[in-house]
């Protein structure tokens, strides 16, 4: 310690004062973590709180140094904190609280899709020595900057506040040369009050475990009943497909809309020449592909992981069940489900499942999907006799308009290959897709994705399905990688049938796309419930 002292009384005379402006500029990048400095240069509230207690440790050190090694470990917290708050709203367009960390292991699966065996040990590894590093590195800025309070703490404290103006002029000269809507804030709001709140939430979640238990199975519940005899469909089949971040943001951004209301009017015309019709509205989902499936197909409200874990231990019944309770043979069609899921296979209980291991596809696709929506499709239309099996209810979901978006495999027209030769006529995957490659969107390549993703959904109505059926195309949710303020997706109702359409056009639910606006008509927790009640005769 006397000789660390030593060492900064050797310094120049201004030297205090620098620690002082380098401790704040330091401490405020990261409680901010931004490497946008318009948001750097915006002082945290943090420092407001930290600042004080840096002064406190510096007259309070013992000789195992308790105080400091306390305050370098809150710093850190704060720090990793804020990396973590920031991640997931990139990543997942969430903020931080206490149920997304059941998103751990869609993390997982992200790293997974995303990167081969060896860049996942070497990320891991990087990562661990980054926080090693910044660790330490916190440890020195603090050790430097207690020891300069306790030489001289008029020198060091005008060297903080002048760290604090030096920061707010700077912010304030960004927002006036780069002209900005922005109006100037002094602070950004601690972090600090953020772990409170997550910390508050984890609290409340546990003290209130039981009533959300007790409100999924009041949901759910309306679902058991037994007036329900879907006689309105007539034995009609029910497909639903689900396209994997299939959002309203395609309605919403200019950038879009134009080639989104071209797509939908060529898909109509090709529907109307198979004699089929369609309508659209919009739908409230949740945040992700699976929150989405269970409040769909339950009829209770499922937008958090921590809700989603209790609904998968609890004994509900989903739409797929009552409708085989009522004669129809319930079928899950997820190419992209390459590995065991036991707890949600044996949750959703569908009588016939095909997965990737069904279809024998020899190798990777291109993109996130392990197989293209356009092979998995085709191969169930030609593969899956489904007029022996009817009635039915099919809920298919594709999973090649995942990010990172403009990764697809080039849509063949018509289908016009043998599936065994399919593999050899498209680009074949990468190594890896690499992880920033999902935070890398842009409308042209989403665009590119739901273009191929619809097309081949579309095509598959056209050549392997009835008139007689009703289809539902639905989106699962919004693209998270995209800046979008709504949860609304895009429905499709689709039939032969005009009489099967009337329940969803009383909604709202139209056919001319020229004046779609993205307005909710239904909710993904209501369509259970909806589509047994519309369809059933009291």
């Amino acid at each position: 310690m006397n000789n660390f002292r030593l060492f900064l009384t050797r310094k120049p005379k201004n030297f205090n004062l620098l620690v002082g402006i380098t401790s704040v500029l330091i401490l405020n990048f990261f409680l901010c973590f931004s490497f946008h400095l318009s948001n750097w240069f915006r002082i945290s509230a943090d420092l407001l709180i930290l600042i004080p207690f840096l002064i406190a440790s510096a007259y309070m050190i013992t000789a195992r140094k308790f105080f400091l090694y306390f305050f370098i470990s809150g710093i850190f917290i704060l720090a990793i904190f804020r990396f973590l708050t920031k991640l997931l709203y990139d990543l997942f367009q969430l903020p931080f609280r206490y149920s997304e960390l059941f998103l751990i292991n869609e993390l997982r699966y992200l790293l997974d899709k995303s990167l081969s065996s060896f860049e996942i040990v070497l990320l891991i590894s990087l990562v661990f020595l980054i926080l090693l590093s910044l660790f330490y590195f916190i440890k020195l800025l603090t050790q430097y900057a207690s020891q300069a309070f306790s030489i001289s703490i008029k020198k060091t404290a005008s060297g903080i506040l002048f760290g604090f103006v030096l920061i707010s002029f700077t912010q304030l000269a960004i927002i006036t040369v780069k002209k900005e809507d922005t109006p100037f804030h002094l602070t950004r709001g601690p972090i600090a009050v953020d772990l409170t709140i997550f910390i508050k939430d984890s609290i409340n979640f546990w003290v209130n475990k039981d009533q959300i238990i007790k409100n999924l199975t009041s949901e759910n519940d309306l679902l058991l009943d037994k007036r329900y005899n879907l006689s309105l469909l007539n034995r009609s089949n029910l497909i639903i497909i689900f396209i994997e971040s299939y959002g309203a943001l395609l309605v919403e951004d200019p950038n879009l809309s134009t080639a989104y209301e071209n797509l939908l009017s060529q898909v109509q015309l090709k529907l109307e020449k198979q004699s089929f019709s369609m309508i659209t509205g919009f739908s409230a989902a949740p945040q992700n592909s699976g929150l989405s499936h269970l409040s769909f197909s339950t009829g209770t409200k499922i937008y958090d992981q921590a809700s989603a874990r209790i609904a998968v231990g609890l004994d509900l019944t989903t739409l797929n069940q009552r409708f085989d309770h009522l004669g129809y043979l319930a079928l899950s069609v997820m190419p992209g489900v390459d590995q065991g899921h036991s707890e949600m296979e044996s949750f959703f209980a569908f009588k016939e499942k095909i997965r990737f291991s069904d279809f024998s596809y020899p190798k990777d696709s291109v993109g996130w999907a392990a197989i293209p929506d356009q092979y998995a499709l085709e191969w169930v239309g030609r593969k899956v006799n489904l007029k022996e099996i009817s009635p039915y209810i099919a809920e298919i979901v594709l999973s090649s308009s995942h990010s990172p978006f403009g990764i697809v495999p080039t849509y063949i027209d018509n289908g016009d290959f043998e599936l065994k030769d399919y593999h050899s006529v498209i680009p074949s995957k990468n190594a890896s897709l690499g992880i920033l490659s999902h935070l890398d969107s842009t409308p042209e390549k989403y665009i590119i994705s739901i273009k191929y993703s619809m097309s081949s959904a579309f095509d598959f109505i056209e050549k392997y399905l009835s008139p007689e059926d009703l289809i539902i195309v639905i989106g699962d949710h919004q693209p998270r990688v995209m800046r979008t303020k709504s949860n609304l997706v895009p429905v499709h109702i689709i039939s032969g049938k005009k009489n099967l359409l009337i329940p969803f056009k009383k909604l709202g639910f139209h056919g001319e796309f020229s004046s779609l606006k993205a307005k909710q008509h239904i909710s993904h927790e209501d369509f259970a419930e909806f589509l047994l009640e519309s369809y059933s005769s009291f």
